[in-house]
């Protein structure tokens, strides 16, 4: 009594609902106690649809919600989930749930409606999306920081405990972007199609994606001689040393690159490739990756080539990288024309061809190996004379004929030359004309320009001079007349034949025994005129004049008026007579 009283209640539903106690005048005091009928319905969680970390509405499936959205409360591991909407009376809800730095599965629900809830002993009934990956950012074979976007990754990057790139572990995670977007450091790393795995507190995805490390990309193939040799390549994702037994190198033409060797981690392999010529196709492989280029062997050098005859001849030519197969080989001798009947003599370094017909130094002769080409200086042997027939040649000129070797058959490219160390131009000898080829290669004919004394001749063929020079002479002078002069001297004229020469090569000499008898004076006067006369004393008296072998009388000047047949000098004064005359025109002396 005092504390207890009983009452009969009425029929209906519900729960949580106020006892009112009213004892005379006065009513109870909060807190009022709650009354529940026994057949309201219990509350009961059966699932809930999955949300990612950055949050969603979600939809709570079960029994005994009601049909008041706004009696309806929910939270998930401590978090509310808001703006509950009833989607079906009494079985089912919606509601936002806000976004976790975690994610994670298997929480606990509890809803309450009405004061009653579903108790904590219903299933862990809701979970996170698990993570799932959209894309991936490419990377090297030398890995690197690479970003990873999709969903549910959560926004702690503690809470990411595992991601793995096919068998390669991508660590140092980093939060980019909350949920969506993270990076991480992979290591050295290749293959394609590697799956990728992220586990984000306990929850690994489940879509299928896959990543495939950057395909190996070549930037250049250095060149192998045609015997074969090392080769290096260049260019990026070849992965590093410990992958070098997943490498594999091929040519088209079926060849196997050999002896492989990383020489720079990821950039850079080497290996022998066999003999060949021309460009041929590479292909690397890394495990499944590929990357072709091109490579080229070594175009031909060419170091000396023999010299053949102006009317043709089989060359031998040196060098390397000419390739063993002479059906790979052409060569051309300039504009001259192709070298045939081409010979190995040495694999990639001698070979040999027939020449055509030419002459001079062909500086734009070519030898291509399967296309590569390269230039060289091809050399005619030069002109050589052997010896030299003519007849007495004058001072005006006249024909010559000259043997010797290599003149080739075309006297358009021949010219004849005068050597001479004359520096006037005015007496440098051209050079011989009309010339004609009497014999192809070995015989010519020309005529010699007007000249003088002992000369040498040098023959120019297409550039090429000779390896020796020939000799002739001109005709010595000869004397027909003679013109007297006074005892006072003066200018004498002189006729003859081969008088020719620059007056640095004319000299004239004037002389008389001393045995010889004195010739009539006209100059006998008396002796107070004779004596007293200075001009007397001054001229020389030459039938007096003595000597011990002879008496010369100086002519000066000596100078060609008529080439080759006239000429003057200039004599001292003197007296007398049965003088000689003597003309030298440079070494060659008058013929008596």
């Amino acid at each position: 009594p005092g504390s207890q009283i009983g009452c009969v209640v009425s029929g209906g539903t519900g729960s949580g609902l106020t006892v009112a106690v009213t004892v005379g005048d006065q009513a109870a005091l909060p807190p009022y106690t709650r009354f529940f009928y026994f057949n309201a319905t219990a509350i009961v969680v059966n699932k809930a649809t999955s949300a990612p970390t950055s949050g969603g509405f979600i939809t709570i499936i079960g029994s005994g919600f009601g049909s008041t959205s706004s009696a309806l409360s929910v939270s998930i591991d401590s978090q509310s989930c808001s703006s509950v909407t009833i989607l079906s009376t009494g079985l089912s809800f919606s509601c936002l749930m806000p976004a976790s730095a975690v994610g994670g599965a298997f929480y606990h629900v509890t809803v309450r409606y009405e004061g009653r809830d579903n108790g904590q002993d219903q299933n862990k009934a809701f979970s996170y999306l698990p993570p799932s990956v959209s894309s991936i950012s490419s990377y090297g074979t030398n890995g690197g920081i690479i970003t990873l976007s999709g969903s549910s990754f959560g926004s702690r990057a503690s809470s990411i405990t595992s991601i793995m790139i096919g068998t390669y572990s991508c660590e140092a995670v980093t939060i980019v972007t909350p949920h969506t977007s993270l990076s991480c450091r992979i290591g050295n790393s290749i293959g394609r199609n590697n799956p990728i795995s992220i586990t984000v507190t306990g929850q690994t995805n489940t879509n299928s994606f896959v990543s495939s490390v950057q395909s190996p990309s070549i930037t250049s193939i250095s060149k192998a001689p045609t015997l074969g040799g090392r080769i290096t390549i260049t260019g990026f994702n070849f992965g590093s040393s410990s992958f070098l037994s997943l490498v594999s190198i091929s040519t088209t033409t079926g060849q196997t690159c050999t002896s492989l060797s990383m020489e720079k981690n990821h950039t850079q392999i080497s290996c022998y490739i066999n003999g060949g010529t021309g460009t041929r196709s590479m292909t690397v492989s890394i495990a499944s990756l590929t990357a072709t280029s091109s490579y080229t062997y070594l175009s031909p050098i060419i170091s000396n080539a023999t010299m053949v005859p102006t009317y043709g001849g089989r060359a031998t030519i040196y060098g390397s990288n000419f390739g063993s197969s002479p059906s790979t080989i052409s060569i051309t001798i300039g504009n001259v024309g192709a070298c045939t009947s081409i010979i190995i003599l040495t694999p990639d370094s001698i070979i040999s061809c027939v020449v055509p017909r030419g002459s001079g130094i062909i500086s734009n002769s070519m030898v291509s190996v399967d296309s590569l080409s390269s230039t060289f200086l091809f050399r005619y042997s030069p002109p050589s004379i052997s010896y030299v027939l003519h007849d007495p040649i004058a001072s005006s000129g006249g024909p010559v004929t000259i043997f010797g070797n290599n003149f080739n058959d075309a006297s358009s490219l021949i010219t004849v030359n005068i050597i001479t160390n004359i520096t006037d131009s005015a007496w440098t000898p051209t050079p011989c004309s009309s010339l004609s080829i009497l014999t192809p290669d070995v015989i010519i004919v020309c005529t010699l320009p007007q000249g003088y004394g002992r000369k040498q001749i040098e023959i120019v063929v297409d550039g090429q001079r000779s390896t020796n020079v020939a000799s002739f002479s001109y005709q010595a002078p000869t004397l027909s007349g003679v013109t007297a002069s006074p005892t006072a001297g003066g200018i004498i004229t002189i006729t003859g034949t081969n008088l020719y020469g620059p007056p640095s090569v004319l000299s004239v000499s004037i002389s008389r025994p001393s045995s010889s008898p004195p010739s009539p004076s006209n100059n006998s006067t008396s002796s107070s005129s004779s004596s007293s006369s200075s001009r007397s004393r001054r001229r020389r008296d030459l039938s007096s004049s003595s000597s011990s072998s002879s008496i010369v009388v100086s002519c000066v000047n000596a100078t060609m008026i008529i080439p080759h047949t006239t000429m003057t000098c200039i004599i001292s004064e003197g007296m007398g007579r049965g003088f000689t005359i003597s003309i030298r025109v440079e070494n060659q002396i008058m013929i008596p």
